[in-house]
């Protein structure tokens, strides 16, 4: 579970910011807060709404998550030797471009608080440092400092650090994150910093996509098929888009290679692989069904590939899925951006109530990007719940919850926010004097 997440000069943020999971003392809406999260005596947030302008920043905080992400799990690969480190310094100071960038979480694994972080340039790691917090102590686990004598990382152990040291420092490049380098070598410590990366948090930043026929979507897998499709058929029902049936088949990796090559021209796969002999796999793909009438007037299932579908039931098989991969097969923290792109009001909402609904003390998180002012309900989120990006004078991203406004109880957040009480909204001229 997250409990907080910081980043400092990387994209629109120049000074440090942090996104904090940890409820407040407001005692509304008990049902979105997970009490005593993982039996530790935190009581963390089920969701949060990120609100701001275009080009504010909101987008920006999604893209350093999955950063920060990807390169835990990609810096002690082979294929990253001598790459230089895709960092983004706040461009809007020539003072930051010198600078690293920094990233730090806290996060909650297996009943265990953990602060891990780390500030990077293109060319190498200056710092990294791991803590965890077992029965609400501290113990610091390692940190590491740049040293410019030695391309060996310097690198302090605590007695806590139970795994290997010398050797494991002797092969962390300079671009390459140690904890990195310690989970490849299966280190105990940093295998369960490094899983909780790989499993318990998924960043999804939104691009819009053609879905032809043979693409599949996210989240539809074998596994969805076998265990869980009541589930989800009820959910497609209660969600009225008209699909009553669905079904996961798999193509050989060759049939897909067939449809996507141009004649005379080869695919990426042959540019990648050099050779026509691809590999012999299999991808899934979602076949949905409609309810149709046959010509002796019989209710029968009409295919439908997922091209047919409109863009909001896309948007929508999407989300479900990625959601109930979060609740039921894996519990995580997912992270979204414009969640509510192409989704109707209604929809958006109850996907959100769906993660409230959620009674269990390792209950997964979401965490989002919208601009739907229809959701600053104060009998739908608390105050801790909602954040705001607006950028500041100087061009950087400022990131602060409504918490720090204390609105009037009987104070309707969406009419504040676009009056512009809380910032956050963009501040237009005249354009219709351009073209008179």
């Amino acid at each position: 579970m997250l409990v907080e997440f910081s980043v400092e000069n990387y994209l629109s943020f120049k000074d440090k910011v942090t996104l904090s999971m940890v409820a407040s003392k407001d005692n509304s809406l008990p049902d979105n807060v997970i009490k005593s999260a993982q039996g530790t005596k935190l009581d963390l947030l089920k969701s949060a709404a990120i609100y701001g302008a275009n080009a504010s920043g909101k987008s920006n905080l999604v893209k350093a998550l999955r950063f920060m992400r990807s390169f835990v799990l990609e810096s002690s690969k082979e294929t990253q030797i001598g790459s230089k480190i895709e960092v983004i310094p706040f461009k809007l100071d020539a003072a930051n471009k010198s600078k690293p960038s920094e990233f730090e979480i806290i996060f909650l694994h297996e009943g265990v608080r953990y602060q891990y972080g780390f500030s990077v340039d293109h060319e190498r790691v200056h710092e990294e440092w791991l803590y965890s917090y077992p029965k609400n102590q501290r113990r610091v686990l390692f940190e590491r400092k740049l040293t410019l004598k030695s391309d060996k990382p310097d690198i302090k152990f605590r007695s806590y650090w139970k795994g290997e040291r010398e050797r494991l420092v002797g092969i962390t490049r300079p671009n390459a994150l140690f904890i990195s380098v310690a989970a490849q070598f299966n280190d105990e410590i940093a295998m369960k910093v490094v899983e909780w990366f790989l499993i318990k948090i998924l960043v999804e930043t939104w691009v819009p996509m053609p879905f032809p026929n043979y693409m599949s979507l996210p989240g539809f897998t074998e596994d969805l098929t076998k265990n869980y499709k009541e589930i989800y058929l009820q959910l497609l029902k209660e969600a009225d888009l008209g699909i009553t049936d669905f079904v996961i088949e798999k193509m050989p990796i060759k049939n897909l290679i067939k449809l996507l090559r141009k004649p005379g021209q080869p695919t990426e796969v042959d540019k990648l692989t050099g050779t026509e002999n691809v590999p012999d796999f299999s991808v899934t793909q979602a076949k949905l069904s409609h309810s149709g009438i046959s010509e002796d007037g019989k209710e029968i299932k009409v295919p439908f590939e997922i091209s047919e579908e409109s863009d909001g039931t896309k948007r929508f098989l999407e989300l479900s899925t990625m959601l109930l991969g979060a609740i039921i097969m894996y519990p995580h923290t997912l992270i979204m951006d414009e969640f509510d792109i192409r989704l109707h009001p209604i929809l958006a909402k109850n996907l959100v109530l769906i993660i409230h609904s959620i009674k269990r003390n390792d209950a997964p998180q979401l965490i989002f990007t919208t601009h739907d002012s229809s959701l600053l309900d104060k009998e739908f989120f608390r105050r801790d719940q909602i954040w705001f990006t607006e950028k500041n004078p100087k061009g950087a991203t400022d990131l602060y919850s409504l918490w720090d406004f204390k609105p009037r109880k009987e104070e309707n957040y969406s009419k504040g926010y676009l009056a512009g009480r809380y910032g956050a909204i963009p501040f237009i001229g005249n354009m219709l004097d351009i073209f008179k």
